[in-house]
């Protein structure tokens, strides 16, 4: 009897490689890692008998794949493979047993089962694990070899791991995923693959348990696929934007949203960025010049291998906090940047390159039809704000911008000499810039809500676009007037909250990339067009049953393109490979300055935070403090500057700093002794204990911690011996004895004066 055991696909599970842990070696045989693999799949069988490898073809390896690992359509294969292990065994496996090695497309595989579940007693735990192939370093000598792995290797897999009766594999449990394989992640799969009392009791009294007699086999099925962009499945942990694409993000301020996007598509413009670099900011202050805060953030997108931080532009700007941004828009900033850059290029050579490369000519008109008269005006613009509503593509957005109105009946034009005529009212392009910036009118306001609303309405865009058709008749038409993408500015979200980022194809080569603030990655061509056009998600169908099929309800796209910059194709070269001018020599030291005073901040950091500040008083300074303590150990209050006060090694012994700072007084290390500080309730400093034995073998970082936590010193009063000190004066000092300073106060004089210390015996007091 045929019968298939129920498929749930239970959630997925990374379990962390144990080196030590055993391989079963005689469960199961894999394909030599050099042989040959079979085609059109690649196969590995046990050595099992010939009665079970006779059932093994009866599972119809190819049609299991295209079942339950069928290719989505976006995915390219490397290959495809399976490996059976067979087990007679089952309650005899360890802990943790581990199949052969097996190879699919060249990549080497092994299975990973926990028999009593791993963390999950009640379950079988079945994994599978990619296993990167050691490749050969040689030693200097280059006569031994040994082994290491890559760091940065992966493999991006879909696979199903599957049980199945030893003798009718039609009886059988299968799940299936999809995971990106690395060096953090090289073993993926389900940790609940299926609860063990379903595999060892029959489902019914004609069918055999799934683990029969001890025995069952296990299959992996694998296909390997290609990672074109190098991010399929990608966790982004780690992700170096510098080391996979050669590009580096900036980071998110939080409230600068859309500034991002539009500084990388301004950065990737090179014949902007060399005028840029050419303005001369020498005299600038850094707070205050949004050029000079430019050319720092467009040289660190060039050298940095991190995301470049961009404070020190937004504080330029003027704009009082970053909820200054969100009053604005991406226009409204790109302008007040362009005009800002175009003021400073005034009077240098660079002068005029903002208009060179954005500025084109519109003319608005009114022509009458009966007679020989228009009225005119010629104006510049530096981007055109287009209808996306009511509008399928772009080229709709031009005809609209572009269409005629005709002024007749009540609406008839006054025209000077010729009274009221019929008349026809438009605008037309003069000419259009090197670099043309589109605006696509995402958001509007909404009369019924009385509100500003996103319009998520589908718009296409194309690749290129031959905009001689909205030229005037007398345009200069001595090169084609066709634009090619350069760049799509992304909103993701409605009107109160959302994400922004860019899409951009840096060079001339066909190659996409994704900047999304500080994370950059490649994307396929044809994920920027449709991907990003608004509307609704293409009608899916579900079929349920025969031939019933349900449609999935239409439902809006939030995330479309909201600016698309054009870089006209005659000058795709001038514009994006102008060459590289240098940068300025004087930006070149100010970051140098900056790194050097970092690098010694950072100096400073490290000694602050391995020394410790010791103070260390001393008769004398108790006999010159003029105040109630015993003296003032902040230096703020003192009148004394001879306090002992250094920054001291953290792991410094007491008695290394007692030989240390008898060298530095000139003292005898026999002559004195070293005593702890309290602080009392009054706020008063006092004498605590003698530090002597044992405590000299402590830092003075433990001595500080035991003594005195509370304060950010290690405070100490140095006791020089006397004919009154005690005889055994580097004992420990008998409890019924304290050591009293006296202080004498003289009214006349309006000042005290240190006399001494003494000793008192506890029965004198």
């Amino acid at each position: 009897m045929e019968h298939n055991l129920k498929r749930e696909i239970e959630p997925l599970s990374h379990v962390p490689r144990d080196a030590s842990a055993p391989r079963e070696g005689d469960i199961g045989a894999g394909t030599p890692r050099d042989s040959p693999s079979p085609k059109p799949m690649e196969e590995a069988h046990s050595g099992a008998s010939a009665r079970q490898y006779a059932g093994l073809c009866t599972l119809r390896e190819e049609e299991f794949v295209d079942s339950n690992l069928p290719l989505p359509a976006k995915h390219e294969e490397e290959a495809h493979g399976y490996f059976h292990w067979e087990i007679d065994n089952w309650m005899q496996l360890p802990e943790r047993a581990v199949s052969q090695t097996f190879s699919v497309g060249g990549h080497e595989w092994d299975i990973l089962l926990f028999p009593r579940g791993n963390n999950a007693s009640e379950s079988v735990s079945l994994y599978i694990e990619h296993r990167p192939k050691e490749k050969a370093v040689k030693d200097e000598g280059g006569d031994n070899a040994a082994t290491a792995d890559d760091e940065d290797w992966y493999s991006c897999a879909m696979f199903c791991l599957a049980m199945s009766n030893a003798d009718d594999p039609e009886i059988f449990k299968v799940n299936t995923a999809q995971h990106r394989f690395t060096t953090e992640e090289s073993d993926w799969g389900f940790t609940r693959f299926s609860e063990i009392r379903h595999l060892i009791s029959q489902p019914d009294e004609d069918t055999p348990p799934l683990i029969d007699g001890g025995r069952v086999r296990i299959s992996a099925y694998v296909r390997v696929i290609k990672d074109k962009l190098g991010v399929l499945w990608h966790s982004f942990h780690k992700y170096n934007s510098r080391k996979v694409t050669g590009y580096v993000g900036l980071r998110n301020q939080g409230a600068t949203c859309y500034m991002n996007s539009l500084l990388q598509s301004l950065y990737f413009t090179n014949e902007f960025r060399n005028a840029v670099y050419q303005i001369p900011t020498e005299a600038d202050d850094p707070e205050k010049s949004v050029a000079l805060a430019l050319q720092r953030v467009f040289h660190s997108l060039r050298v940095s291998n991190e995301a470049v931080d961009t404070t020190e532009l937004t504080k330029s700007f003027g704009w009082d906090s970053l909820e200054s941004f969100m009053q604005h828009d991406v226009q409204e900033f790109n302008r007040v940047l362009q005009d800002n850059l175009e003021t400073k290029m005034k009077g240098t050579v660079v002068e005029g390159a903002m208009a060179n490369l954005f500025e084109g000519k519109m003319k608005s008109y009114i022509r009458c039809v009966n007679v020989d008269y228009e009225s005119s005006r010629v104006e510049n613009y530096y981007d055109i704000s287009l209808n996306v509503k009511g509008c399928a593509t772009l080229r709709d957005s031009f005809a609209n911008y572009c269409e005629v109105e005709t002024l007749n009946g009540e609406n008839k034009y006054q025209a000077e000499g010729f009274g009221l005529q019929d008349a026809k009212k438009g605008v037309i392009f003069e000419s259009f810039p090197p670099v043309l910036q589109l605006q696509l009118k995402r958001f509007e306001y909404d009369f019924r809500r009385d509100a500003m609303v996103k319009i998520n309405d589908r718009h296409e865009f194309p690749p290129s676009i031959d905009l001689g058709e909205f030229l005037s008749d007398d345009a200069d038409r001595s090169m084609s007037w066709r634009y090619v993408l350069h760049g799509v500015l992304v909103h993701s979200g409605d009107l109160h909250g959302g994400h922004y980022f860019g899409l951009l194809r840096p060079t001339v080569e066909e190659q996409w990339y994704r900047f999304d603030d500080d994370r950059v990655m490649k994307v396929a061509a044809e994920d920027v067009f449709e991907e990003y056009y608004g509307g609704s998600f293409p009608q899916q169908q579900q079929q349920l049953s025969g031939s019933e099929m349900r449609s999935r309800p239409n439902s809006k796209r939030f995330t479309n393109a909201y600016m698309l910059v054009y870089i006209r194709e005659a000058l795709r070269d001038r514009v994006l490979n102008p060459g590289d001018t240098p940068v300025p020599d004087h930006l070149l030291q100010r970051i140098q300055r900056e790194k050097d005073e970092e690098a010694r901040r950072q100096l400073e950091r490290q000694h602050i935070a391995n020394t410790l500040s010791v103070k260390v008083a001393d008769d004398e300074n108790f006999t010159r403090h003029q105040g109630f303590d015993l003296c003032y150990f902040d230096q703020r209050q003192a009148q004394d500057n001879t306090l002992f006060c250094e920054r001291l090694p953290k792991s410094m012994t007491l008695g290394e700093f007692k030989k240390y700072y008898a060298e530095k007084t000139g003292k005898k290390e026999s002559d004195f002794r070293l005593w702890s500080m309290v602080a009392r309730v009054n706020k008063t400093v006092r004498c605590d204990v003698p530090l002597l034995g044992e405590s000299m073998a402590q830092t003075l970082s433990y001595v500080k911690d035991l003594r005195a936590s509370k304060w950010p010193d290690l405070r100490l009063y140095c006791e020089m011996r006397t004919e009154d000190s005690p005889e055994d004066f580097d004992a420990k000092m008998p409890i019924e004895l304290s050591m009293i300073h006296i202080r004498f106060y003289d009214p006349s004089r309006q000042q005290l004066t240190g006399m001494g210390r003494m000793y008192v015996h506890a029965n004198q007091l």
